[in-house]
């Protein structure tokens, strides 16, 4: 009777371990296949010679999808979520520190990585209106933009037809620039996780070629 009772608590265990192993994989492969959706609104941003303003109605919210249709997170990031002002210029001086050390090992291969995270735009609003103390320079920068701004977005995203660009020239004969955005942007964990580990994989082979070349160096001096 014992032998029997132990037989069906050892299956039940394994059972059970079957059972949390079984979760486990549909977990994982229900959020690799998952898709991060960022929402963008009403982001407006000014700029003159001496200050700079944001509008602090701005919205950004955040929506994780499984399969593309179950909804598993909605984060919504207002003006008062920054409201802690200390809280604020910490962020803001970590991002500072960070982007000057990744500026000192900047490499254009880096970008081109980036174009692996294959966003796409569902709906993206960007307005510009620039003006210059001078009226010829405004004239050029604006048809610079132009040229420019829709090429860098077309480089890294994938762009539908509800796109639209507008930058338009300012002539006052003063330093303005004044930005609205707003869009929606799709991008698929999986790109994520496969960018992440090439950049991984280029880290690697640049901290092991740096190695090999200091061996040699370490010899010719020993």
């Amino acid at each position: 009777m014992e032998k029997i009772i132990l037989k069906h608590r050892k299956e039940a265990i394994i059972l059970f371990f079957l059972y949390i192993l079984i979760f486990a994989i549909i977990t994982i492969i229900a959020l690799i296949f998952s898709t991060i959706q960022i929402e963008i609104k009403n982001i407006k941003l000014s700029a003159s010679s001496n200050k700079l303003a944001i509008d602090p109605t701005y919205k950004i919210s955040i929506k994780i999808y499984v399969l593309k249709k179950i909804k598993i997170l909605d984060k919504q990031i207002k003006n008062d979520d920054f409201k802690n002002q200390d809280k604020f210029k910490k962020m803001q001086n970590k991002i500072t520190v960070q982007m000057k050390n990744n500026g000192k090992n900047f490499q254009v291969e880096q970008i081109k990585i980036l174009r692996n995270l294959k966003i796409e735009v569902k709906k993206m609003n960007f307005n510009v209106k620039i003006g210059t103390e001078n009226a010829a320079l405004t004239a050029i920068i604006v048809g610079m933009m132009y040229a420019i701004i829709p090429n860098i977005f077309n480089y890294f995203f994938d762009l539908e037809e509800n796109t639209k660009f507008k930058i338009e020239p300012i002539y006052e004969n003063k330093n303005l620039l004044n930005i609205s955005f707003e869009g929606i942007f799709k991008l698929d964990l999986i790109h994520i996780i496969n960018t992440y580990k090439v950049l991984i994989r280029k880290e690697r082979k640049k901290n092991y070629d740096r190695t090999s070349n200091r061996r040699p160096y370490a010899y010719n001096n020993g």
